[in-house]
């Protein structure tokens, strides 16, 4: 029943429209001040702002503790102000869209008289609503997109998440819990939407529904959400949702207003609506929603002024309405209502049952005050005794069993800066937080300047201090993860003793003196370092596997576990495949009265059992490792839990046991077995060696005094490297028999030290056609013959069945001077040419024998035709074939080629019947062998020798 007219107290003429069309929470009342902003139309309002002049303020700040506001203070954004919202002294400001302003603005109303800038995040886009919970600010804005900011640092807020809405607008948010509800414009059937808030990083909408007209307000209370819209789509315009289940809201009800609704507050148990102007009847609702299912209109209320302002915004104050409305309301457009009800001076009742009860000033209880709830207003609650809050009983578990509280908490401050703040009183000794348990004994503070200390400590040490109790157990863990109910969590930190681990991630907590304090346990999972990118889980990752993408190891070699039986071996000898075969343990358990753990049950070991080397035994697989840096096969020990267990070294560097039997010992030698059980010794013969050595040996060891002692045996770092090397001296022998023994000669040898070979055959070198390639020079035996490196050869003879000379060709020397043997076409007897006193001349028999006859002579000074001596002469052309160009000869006869191979251009020498003549042509057999060119002497000179070299012979030019 519509039957209580709140009464108005008290206004202030602001001169301009409290709000617009779209937006909320153009007021925000805190302690004694409202916080009201102004739409201006996106401008600037001329004028100046301070404390004492309101002309160019857009925000403006009001001293409200008398029914006078009076202003006290303002800002000057140069914009409208759409919403606002404070928590302690800070003041956050959502204005319109501006070239020159932020559109989310942070500032500091410590001084109320001037504000301070803070911060603030340029946005694009005029913001509508703004709503604070703990660090972050949620923000609507005018294209529809919800954003989440992080206001931890107030100086630099930034956006760490957003969502769209769609539509056009977003007007309203509020914040509960995990979740956010926000109100937009039409978005097909979407205009009421709740967005999970879990993760600020990536909000998601997770339910939605359909309003059919722009939702102006959105208020949530307890499990309800009120939501008013504009006065279009479905019927309603004012409906209660139960988002118990905030993935899928169910209307509770919904009631049907005169016009569109713009802002709604809940407070206790009613909620207050403010309507659109330019309708007939009261814009101001008031409404008792006790039962969301059947929500009562009890009260309204017209603004006073012109008729029809419209109500704005609203801000409900205990028993105060703060109400903005629009700019033709006359002097008044914000304005106070009292929502008090019936006034007498004195009231005595001996019982007294109200809906709602509003003490003034005092209200004394002698007995005890009992209610479902207390809504104070800024005045708080105060008690100079103890305030206990109880839940129903033990059985209740309903989340409004607990204590909310809407604002700010302080202990030990009036000006709280956060959801809960505990000051303390200075001193580095105070606790500002402390819990007990019965005995009154410490188990978790705070101490005044900021560590913690949990457990049984009293005086942290560190930041966080955490120490397990004397009176615990000692299997007590630090730091449990584990699931609801679990008896085997999968992560835990506990004590650093020895008979504890560090840190586990194991379904079986392990206690043994074989893991040392602090240690890191994965027991049931794999473990991947990345370097920033995405590859641990780019393929399936089984347990028991380390992944990662680089590894950095300080020692220097990779070794993996051999058992063995020989119980003397020691790091640095080399070992082998032990002969002798072993077994594996296949399952252990206790085999004696005290609880030892072996071996019960054996089968053929698969695995190699290793022992010291001996000459005996060839197999040769590598060495102990003194210290390896990976190590495999060495974390599944019970395998082999009866047998010793040594890591035997498969590449890197290790120190390796050696003495002098193979003489001294240089870097890069092969390392092989001695005779010594266990020690190496340099490589002389082909064979197994186990790596190369890195250092020197000679049998020189340091005592560490400056001194220095001689020793057969040492130890070297060796480069691993298993193999076997082909370094014998004899690379291969030759054996023969003698008349009296079989005898083995080496064939090849090689000097250790220089590198040289030797060869000493018996028989010839066969290369099975391949090349011999890169020689450097050729030296035959004794010397009789020599290939240089320049290419020189020097031999006795040389025979071929061609020669080729490119440039020149010299026969004989001065001390020795030699002709050519050549043979007679007609005779076929050999001819000797050569040359004395500059004349070419020919005997019969080949050179260097006795008896030699002159057949023919060159260049005699006359010519007859009889010897057909060819007289060449020096300074004259040379004639073409068949005509008579002999000054002094006779004229030549032969017009065709000598013979079939001679060409016009190709003139060749040929002696017949011992008598040199030059003709065309060339034959295989013929000497093509020359240097320069043929001359001889002028015909009146013929006291002048003649002189011709071999080049006549291959020369283009007959000659004369």
């Amino acid at each position: 029943m519509n039957n209580y007219t709140p009464t108005v107290i008290g206004g202030a003429e602001i001169g301009q429209s409290l709000g617009q069309s779209i937006v909320d929470n153009p007021i925000y009342v805190s302690g004694d001040y409202a916080f009201v902003g102004l739409n201006t139309g996106a401008t600037n309002i001329a004028g100046t702002c301070s404390a004492a002049d309101a002309t160019g303020c857009e925000l403006r700040i009001l001293d409200i503790s008398t029914s006078t506001p009076t202003h006290v203070g303002g800002i000057d954004v140069g914009a409208s102000v759409y919403s606002v919202y404070v928590v302690g002294d800070t003041l956050y400001l959502g204005i319109s869209a501006s070239t020159t302003e932020r559109e989310f603005l942070v500032y500091d109303v410590s001084n109320p008289s001037s504000p301070s800038r803070l911060g603030g995040i340029e946005l694009g886009v005029f913001v509508q609503s703004i709503a604070i919970s703990g660090r972050y600010a949620y923000v609507t804005a005018g294209d529809s997109v919800f954003r989440i900011v992080d206001i931890s640092d107030l100086r630099n807020p930034i956006v760490v998440g957003s969502v769209s809405s769609g539509g056009s607008n977003s007007p309203s948010v509020s914040v509960s819990g995990r979740y956010a509800y926000i109100t937009t414009s039409l978005q097909a059937g979407n205009e009421f939407q709740i967005v999970d808030i879990s993760n600020p990083q990536n909000p998601l909408v997770i339910s939605s529904l359909k309003l059919g007209a722009i939702g102006q307000d959105v208020f949530v209370s307890g499990s309800y959400a009120y939501v008013v819209k504009d006065d279009a789509g479905i019927a309603e315009d004012f409906i209660i949702y139960d988002i118990s289940n905030p993935a899928s809201p169910a209307t509770t009800s919904a009631v049907a207003l005169v016009t569109s609704a713009r802002n709604i507050v809940v407070s206790g148990r009613y909620a207050y609506i403010g309507l659109e102007g330019a309708v007939a009847g009261d814009e101001f609702l008031i409404y008792d929603v006790s039962d969301p299912r059947s929500p009562v209109l009890i009260g309204s209320r017209d603004p006073s002024g012109s008729a029809n302002p419209g109500v704005h915004a609203i801000f409900i104050v205990g028993k105060r309405a703060y109400i903005g409305t629009g700019s033709n309301a006359a002097g008044n457009e914000f304005q106070i209502f009292d929502l008090t009800g019936f006034e007498a001076q004195t009231v005595l009742a001996h019982s007294l049952e109200a809906g709602q009860a509003q003490i003034q000033n005092d209200l004394i209880v002698y007995g005890g005050l009992f209610g479902n709830s207390i809504n104070t207003g800024s005045g708080g609650i105060f008690s100079r005794g103890p305030l206990s809050v109880f839940v129903a009983s033990t059985t209740q578990v309903s989340p409004v069993s607990a204590s909310f509280m809407g604002g700010s908490v302080g202990i030990g401050t009036s000006s709280p800066p956060a959801r809960l703040t505990v000051t303390g009183r200075g001193t580095v000794t105070d606790w500002a937080f402390l819990v007990t348990d019965s005995a009154s004994t410490t188990r978790f503070l705070i101490q005044d300047n900021g560590t913690i200390g949990i457990g049984g400590t009293t005086s942290p040490y560190g930041i966080l201090t955490v120490e397990i109790p004397s009176s615990a157990d000692s299997r007590t863990p630090i730091f449990v993860v584990g699931d609801e109910g679990t008896t085997s969590p999968p992560f835990i930190i506990t004590s650093a003793d020895y008979t504890k681990y560090g840190f586990m991630a194991s379904t079986t907590e392990l206690t043994s003196p074989n893991v040392p304090g602090g240690s890191m346990i994965i027991g049931m999972g794999a473990l991947c370092v990345d370097n920033g990118g995405s590859n641990c889980d780019d393929a399936a990752r089984a347990r028991g596997v380390v992944h990662s993408t680089a590894a950095d190891v300080t020692n220097i070699d990779v070794a993996e576990n051999y058992p063995t039986q020989d119980l003397s071996l020691k790091p640095g000898e080399l070992v082998v495949i032990d002969t002798k075969p072993g077994d594996k343990c296949v399952e252990t358990g206790e085999i004696d009265d005290i609880g030892t753990i072996g071996c019960i049950r054996t089968e053929t070991s698969p695995i190699p059992f290793v022992s010291k080397s001996s000459v005996n035994n060839k197999n040769l697989i590598g060495v102990v490792s003194t210290e390896p840096g990976v190590l495999l096969g060495g974390f599944a020990y019970k395998s082999h839990i009866n047998y010793k267990q040594v890591p035997v070294a498969l590449v890197g560097r290790v120190p390796v046991k050696v003495s002098l039997e193979g003489g001294p010992i240089n870097p890069g030698d092969r390392i092989t077995l001695s005779s010594e059980p266990g020690i190496g010794a340099k490589a002389t013969t082909s064979g197994q060696t186990v790596g190369i050595a890195l250092e020197s040996f000679d049998g020189t060891i340091q005592s560490g005094l400056g001194t220095s002692e001689y020793s057969k045996t040492g130890k070297i770092l060796v480069f691993v490297n298993l193999g076997y090397a082909k370094l014998d001296e004899p690379l291969s022998s030759t054996n023969y028999e003698s008349d009296t023994n079989l005898r083995i000669t080496n064939a090849w040898s090689i000097d250790q030290s220089s590198g040289k070979v030797s060869v000493n055959f018996f028989g010839d070198l066969r290369l099975n056609g391949n090349s011999i390639v890169d020689v450097k020079a050729i030296t035959g035996m004794w010397g009789k013959w020599s290939i240089d490196e320049n290419g020189k050869v020097v031999a006795k003879e040389v025979e071929t069945e061609n020669l080729f000379v490119k440039k020149q060709a010299t026969f004989g020397t001065t001390d020795a001077p030699s002709g050519i043997t050549i043979y007679d076409r007609v005779t076929k007897q050999p001819v000797c040419v050569f040359s004395e006193n500059g004349a070419l001349r020919s005997e019969a028999g080949a050179c260097g024998t006795t008896g030699n006859q002159e057949s023919g002579i060159m260049n005699q000074g006359t010519s007859t035709t009889e010897t057909q001596d060819t007289i060449v002469e020096s300074g004259t052309s040379n004639p073409e074939l068949g005509t008579s160009n002999l000054e002094l000869g006779t004229e030549a006869t032969t017009t065709e080629p000598a013979f079939a191979g001679a060409t016009a251009d190709k003139p060749v020498v040929i002696l017949e019947s011992g008598i040199m003549n030059n003709e065309l042509g060339s034959e295989t057999d013929s000497m093509a062998s020359s240097t320069d060119s043929i001359s001889s002497p002028q015909a009146d000179s013929a006291a002048e020798e003649t002189q011709i070299d071999t080049s006549a012979l291959a020369s283009t030019t007959p000659v004369t």
